[in-house]
């Protein structure tokens, strides 16, 4: 995506010209891939989600639509207020940044980002009125040492490592193991007791926390997850990906059957150097257009990307076959460090 790699000149594009969509019809090339929407398509979509009570956030937004509002109008934003709507409130007032991040410090966590006691927007705005991240949390009368750092100097004693465990069971019985996992308290926890399981019941804390398997991460949040992933400027490789965030890789081989048809899914192909179509990139490429809500027929998806509609063309003896051949359940490959998969993910 040209957001990633030349984000100066998406930004040209839409100080010149308004969108990059507009951009790109005026220099006489034609933009793959979106030709189903238009601006009053758009329109229509978010004004439909507003009359169903969604809340009009970029978050709630889908990846499709969101995608489309940064081609056509240059912002989900500028979007929301052409169609007539009030955009959400945005944090502005640095008290309510302190708000919000003295809530986090109160769930436990430490760190920044989906697993952390604050998610990367809230980051960023803390840090550019604040003037770094540390100073916001020392204007919230929060210890930067105790929310950054994986092991917080204040757990020194068996009695403090008790209480802090106590305080969690009783102000979040909801909490599962690997919830606990990412707290402050767990390095400690696990130094003196050898595990958190072991401190729980050393403790007598009985039925804490849950420890029941996660619910299987959905198709579409392996697409927003990989959209989040690619809007952070983080690594797209599978096996960084793996690291990171293995429950949405995992996900990914289960729900579409590799990392790279996941990214294909998602509309993320640009990044994945492929080669020619085979059965399982078009498997892919079919059901990431039934999860972003664009049309399922033969003449919309020649219309919208010719070669896809060739090789479908070539790889089956008819669109229902290709349809049948896209709703079998996917079949995970197997993982391998260094495999040619990997090598084919690149990072953008």
């Amino acid at each position: 995506m040209v957001v990633q790699q030349d984000p100066r000149l998406e930004l040209a594009a839409q100080r010149h010209f308004g969108s990059w969509q507009d951009a790109v019809e005026a220099a006489g090339f034609r933009l793959t891939g979106l030709q189903r929407w238009d601006k009053e398509r758009i329109l229509e979509e978010i004004r439909a989600l507003h009359r169903r009570g969604v809340r009009l956030s970029w978050s709630r937004a889908p990846v499709a639509l969101r995608l489309a509002t940064r081609l056509y109008f240059g912002g989900w934003r500028l979007a929301i207020e052409s169609a007539g709507l009030k955009p959400v409130r945005l944090v502005r007032s640095n008290e309510e940044i302190m708000a919000l991040l003295r809530k986090g410090a109160r769930s436990g966590r430490i760190g920044v980002g989906p697993n952390g006691f604050v998610d990367w927007p809230i980051y960023d705005l803390a840090r550019r009125r604040f003037g770094s991240f540390p100073a916001a949390l020392k204007a919230a009368g929060l210890d930067p040492a105790k929310l950054l750092w994986a092991v917080p100097v204040h757990y020194r004693t068996d009695e403090s490592v008790a209480a802090e465990l106590r305080r969690l069971a009783r102000e979040r019985p909801d909490m599962t193991l690997g919830e606990l996992h990412q707290t402050n308290v767990a390095g400690p926890v696990k130094r003196r007791y050898g595990s958190l399981l072991a401190a729980v019941e050393a403790l007598g804390i009985a039925g804490w926390p849950r420890r029941g398997a996660a619910p299987p991460i959905a198709p579409e949040e392996v697409l927003s997850g990989i959209w989040s992933r690619h809007r952070r400027g983080e690594p797209m490789r599978a096996t960084l990906a793996l690291a990171s965030e293995p429950r949405l890789t995992m996900g990914a081989y289960r729900c579409f059957g590799s990392w790279r048809a996941a990214m294909r899914a998602a509309g993320l192909g640009a990044f994945v150097d492929d080669g020619p179509w085979n059965r399982g990139s078009i498997r892919a490429e079919l059901k990431g257009r039934r999860l972003r809500r664009e049309r399922l027929t033969l003449q919309a998806i020649e219309h919208d990307d010719p070669s896809l509609g060739a090789a479908i063309r070539q790889r089956y003896d008819s669109f229902a076959q290709a349809l049948r051949d896209m709703a079998r359940p996917a079949r995970p490959r197997r993982q391998a460090a260094g495999s040619s998969e990997d090598a084919a993910a690149r990072s953008p």
